[in-house]
């Protein structure tokens, strides 16, 4: 947050409560969230926030990308003075020395909140919650400049480098595209990483960002970006990618379980040819979609999170790998069996 001057202290200050304006995200997450903001106006009235740590308001007139300063509206301050005193409690309750003089009414400068607030965010005991707008750029600016300040660094101290690869594309002419993000560290041209599943060796030959449908190379993905390779053989989404020998942790990918299915087959004895293949590459942009054959009823059944996630699977087959499919009613196997026991 930026840093200033202005002190925290305020008269007449209650015993230290954990309590704030935003009971809701409390009880949902812990006592460790901590609104860092004010939204001034609401939903298409939103112009500005007020930020709490050094009680000043931002305003964005027009489209203004970039926020002006200036005093927290009036009918504003009593809310804004009791959210501030709520934050810098939740902040200073971590650290015995600015909790000391925070009770005893000594002023504590701001540049030392940021400080404990960023101990806290880095020990994930404090998590933040600021507010904004993408679409009417309210906030962004100051999210951004939150980022830099408050945000631990995501650089790898020993020299490891790790990357998350969070999504696969089957280009028709380039083949697999990994999508993926920089966790610790840099990931460089030509360099090699282990594969964490398949435990097989990379090599990233080519790197690029990918602007809507173009390709912009790149030399050099620093840790926090995200970027694209082209061309791995033995990775897929959900694979982290790690120096050799190293360890980079990270949660595994859960993928819902499909809750609406369609039978389709091709629509021509040429389609027919393509399908399974077209099925496969699918499957690999695509982890949630299932596909099984139904042996009893003869049936290919395409499994998805609903009727879009399945228009859009089957629009694809046809836009991306040119095969033509019908659609029908998944048929139900019945069965009959003996159920008990009789005499005659």
């Amino acid at each position: 947050m930026p840093t200033s001057s202005v002190t925290s202290s305020r008269p007449s200050k209650q015993p230290i409560s954990r309590c704030s304006s935003s009971p809701r995200l409390k009880a949902k997450f812990g006592a460790g969230v901590a609104p860092l903001q004010l939204p001034i106006g609401e939903e298409s009235e939103l112009s500005g926030v007020v930020e709490l740590l050094n009680d000043v308001a931002v305003t964005y007139p027009g489209d203004a990308p970039t926020g002006a300063e200036g005093p927290v509206p009036d009918a504003m301050e009593t809310e804004e003075h009791a959210v501030h005193d709520a934050l810098v409690e939740g902040i200073v309750v971590a650290d015995d020395d600015l909790m000391e003089r925070y009770l005893g009414d000594e002023p504590i400068d701001t540049s030392e909140l940021a400080k404990a607030l960023a101990a806290g965010i880095a020990s994930a005991t404090v998590f933040p919650v600021l507010c904004g707008s993408a679409t009417k750029l309210v906030g962004i600016d100051r999210l951004a400049r939150f980022l830099i300040d408050e945000a631990p660094a995501p650089a790898a101290a020993d020299g490891t480098t790790g990357a998350f690869v969070f999504k696969t594309i089957v280009d028709p002419y380039v083949g697999h595209v990994n999508l993926f993000k920089v966790l610790r560290g840099t990931v460089k041209h030509d360099e090699v990483l282990t594969n964490a599943r398949s435990k097989a060796d990379e090599r990233l030959h080519q790197l690029f960002v990918m602007r809507g449908k173009e390709q912009d190379t790149v030399t050099e993905v620093p840790a926090g970006d995200i970027a694209a390779v082209a061309k791995l053989a033995n990775t897929g989404t959900g694979d982290v990618l790690a120096t050799k020998g190293s360890a980079v942790e990270v949660d595994v990918l859960e993928a819902p379980e499909p809750l609406l299915a369609v039978a389709i087959h091709a629509k021509s004895k040429a389609d027919e040819d393509k399908l399974a293949n077209a099925l496969h590459r699918l499957q690999e942009e695509d982890p949630v979609l299932r596909i099984e054959r139904n042996a009893e009823t003869r049936q290919t059944v395409l499994r998805g999170m609903g009727e879009t996630h399945l228009s859009i699977a089957t629009e694809k087959l046809h836009r991306k790998f040119g095969v033509e499919i019908e659609t029908e009613d998944v048929r139900v196997a019945y069965r009959e069996t003996i159920s008990g026991t009789a005499e005659s």
